[in-house]
């Protein structure tokens, strides 16, 4: 494995945890607030649930953004630059 794959995994898991991490802290937050909050007020339930999935929202972007590199180089654009910088012949005929 190249130096190249290594980055573009670690990025990958970057991608992935720290949105993550930051999830799980949100929701640290906004969990004992909701159910202090529905305690007092269960017609709250609608506003309770959204302010629960906002945050989740972060680890599905996160997702997102970690699949896109894997995606990006493809046989395609590697022989489209090797044409443009001229070492590979264009088919005539």
């Amino acid at each position: 494995m190249d130096l190249e794959m290594v980055f573009l995994y670690l990025s990958a898991a970057l991608a992935v945890g720290i949105p993550a991490l930051a999830t799980g802290w949100a929701q640290s937050r906004i969990g004992p607030a909701a159910a202090a909050a529905l305690a007092e007020k269960p017609e709250l339930t609608v506003t309770v649930v959204l302010l629960i999935a906002i945050p989740e929202t972060l680890a599905i972007l996160g997702f997102v953004v970690a699949g896109a590199p894997r995606r990006l180089p493809s046989p395609f654009w590697e022989r489209r630059v090797r044409m443009l910088n001229g070492s590979v012949r264009k088919r005539t005929g």
